[in-house]
């Protein structure tokens, strides 16, 4: 498709910009009169100006029809196109995002069924937890590994495998500190019977002689289970964040602190602006707005 706008070149108004522009850059002024001179050629430049604008004025009219059809041309192809790859963007984003949930959950769902065999592996697990409770775990982790994927809520399939992976975290804690307690009460015990042997031996008169105890047997302690978490290897989601800043007050203080980056903070300059365009020194506006970390330069020339 080929579109041209035919534009005259406007020769006169061109004619007119080159006797101005002689006259403007011979021009010295050194007094008044060249100051009065200077000030009547603006005006000149400022209704040449106006003329320039009217006589492209029609052209640019319709230029910018002729734009605006394209683009209303170019947008009719375009949106079915946007909408096919929206659409496919959205499928593959929940198929992806089911994956890594799903995925997760076996994650978490691997690790019980892990750590439950190796507790089942101790000689003296009854010692510290039911054993029922253990079995229990692994069964309910086992069934959902193997279960049909086709009618999950993959949410909640995930939450209750971080729910159970959690609370094989806290029997393996639970037997951790039991297992230490033992270690504890060990030396006590064995610190208390020194004591009372080094008594006996000071009441009979005797030489109280230190036996070197033998080492005490720590028990067995099951480590928490590391699986690598499996990849689904597909394409990458990309993010999207929003930010809403609750407290400007608290922002600013955060940057002050050191607490966040600076750059979290972008100075308004429009708002800036606004509030000085009435300020004609320097001094009237640090004066106004004392240690505001902005510095102000004034330049002036003439309207």
């Amino acid at each position: 498709m080929k579109t041209e706008l035919i534009v005259n070149e406007p020769k006169e108004l061109e004619k007119q910009s080159t006797d101005i522009s002689t006259k403007v850059y011979a021009l010295q002024i050194v007094n008044a009169v060249a100051n009065s001179q200077a000030d009547s050629l603006l005006k000149d430049c400022t209704s040449l100006e106006k003329q320039i604008k009217i006589y492209f004025d029609d052209s640019k009219k319709t230029a910018h029809e002729l734009h605006k059809k394209i683009v209303d041309m170019e947008k009719t192809q375009l949106d079915p196109i946007a909408l096919m790859k929206k659409h496919l963007k959205h499928e593959m984003s929940n198929y992806i995002a089911n994956e890594e949930l799903y995925n997760d959950a076996l994650y978490f769902y691997n690790i019980v069924v892990t750590s439950s065999k190796n507790l089942l592996s101790m000689e003296n697990i009854v010692d510290y937890i039911p054993i029922e409770m253990v079995e229990k775990n692994m069964e309910v982790a086992s069934k959902a590994i193997d279960q049909d994927r086709k009618d999950l809520n993959l949410y909640e399939f995930k939450e209750n495998a971080q729910h159970l992976a959690q609370t094989v975290d806290k029997i393996l804690e639970q037997i951790r500190l039991a297992q230490q307690k033992v270690i504890d009460d060990a030396i006590k015990e064995r610190e208390a019977l020194e004591l009372k042997a080094k008594e006996d031996a000071e009441k009979a008169g005797e030489e109280y002689i230190e036996v070197i105890p033998e080492p005490i047997e720590e028990p067995v302690v099951i480590e928490k289970i590391e699986i690598k978490k499996p990849k689904t290897n597909l394409r990458k989601l990309s993010l999207t964040h929003s930010i809403s800043v609750l407290s400007i007050k608290k922002l600013a203080q955060a940057v002050v602190d050191g607490n966040v980056p600076a750059s979290w903070i972008m100075a308004n300059e429009s708002a800036i602006k606004q509030d000085v365009k009435g300020i004609e020194d320097t001094e009237q506006f640090y004066e106004k707005y004392k240690k505001s970390g902005v510095m102000l330069k004034i330049n002036r020339s003439v309207r």
